[in-house]
This record gives C-alpha cells, structure tokens and sequence, in this order.
C-alpha cells in the first residue's frame, strides 16, 4: 500500500510518500518524532477507500469506538493506564474486526503507543498477542512504538520504518547496536 503523508504542521518537513508492503510495519522513534502524526495520517488516507481502518483511539480517549465497545470498556479506559489497557482493548478490536471480516472488508489494524508503561516481559506478551490474535485475518497491521523490545518480537516478519530519517530500517540484533547505530550519543539505557 502506497500512502501520501501530509504533516500536520508543514514547517516542520514537506510532505512524502511512504510505501508499507509488508503485513506488519513498525513505526520507530522518540516520544515525539511523530509517530503519531503518521500513524494518523495514514488512517486519513484510508478514510476514503474501500478498507476499514481499525484503531486503538478508546484506550485513548476512553469512548465507545464506533458503539463496539461497552460501558465496562469506557470506565476501565478512563481509569487504568495504557499499559493496563492494551490488552483489553486488543480483545474488543478482535471483535470488531471479526465483525468487518465476516462482511468481506479489508482490513487495516493501526496500534499507537503499543509499548508504553509495559514492562519488557509485558511488551514480549502484547507482541506475542498481537502476532497470533490480529495478523491473521487483516490485510495490515501498523504498529508505533518507542522501544527496541517491542520491534525486535516482530523481527523477520515487519518492516521497521524510523519516522525521524523517513526511511525503512534493517533492525540490528541487539539492543545495543540498536543504540551504537541510531542514537550515537545516547547515554541512557531506553530510548
């Protein structure tokens, strides 16, 4: 699928064009290298086309997501972090996507802050989730994430786009690689 990414704030970079042609993309980068702003646009893009766009925006906002989600849902969003959302949140979109599937639609799965607030075996276990529950019936899954850990449960299955260089990435082996190749001066041990 080819896509016209428009930022939202055009002083900050022309707009390009951003091809994903595998089933799984992960969208990389810092807390606020627009991630976001993509992964958003590109739900923009499909807003107009025969594919269904399925988003995780009720764990961000804590609404009903187009009446699938119930009133349990909206309480334990607005109450709970959004690490202890995630998985929940999974589980209606399941619901949902059946629902379109079941109708003959294509689907496009957009998950946005997938790694935040999660411990690294929590992140192992949305991955691992997300790989065996909404890969399988939808024609892409696109994924936003700050964190190694969480890209690298996708290796030799996703393509790796880094939002800041607008360029597709080969994921090195380790963490620390990781770091010695795309943050040279960082000292921290998270990104």
């Amino acid at each position: 699928m080819k896509f016209k990414y428009c930022r939202i704030h055009p002083e900050k970079g022309s707009p390009f064009e951003l091809e994903l042609n595998k089933k799984i993309t992960v969208l990389l980068g810092k807390n606020g290298d627009g991630k976001t702003t993509l992964l958003r646009s590109i739900e923009a893009e499909l807003q107009n086309t025969e594919i269904k766009v399925i988003n995780d925006d009720a764990r961000e906002r804590g609404d009903d997501c187009n009446n699938i989600f119930d009133p349990a849902h909206i309480l334990f969003t607005r109450f709970s972090s959004e690490g202890e959302t995630l998985f929940y949140t999974i589980g209606m979109m399941i619901k949902k996507i059946g629902y379109y599937v079941r109708q003959s639609k294509k689907v496009v799965v957009c998950l946005d802050k997938v790694d935040s607030g999660l411990s690294i075996d929590k992140i192992k276990e949305a991955a691992d989730f997300i790989k065996e529950s909404l890969i399988k019936d939808i024609e892409m899954t696109i994924i936003s994430a700050n964190s190694y850990e969480l890209a690298s449960q996708f290796k030799g299955i996703a393509d790796f786009y880094w939002v800041k260089k607008k360029a597709f990435i080969e994921l090195p082996n380790t963490y620390e690689e990781f770091i010695k190749l795309y943050f040279p001066k960082h000292k921290k041990n998270k990104i």
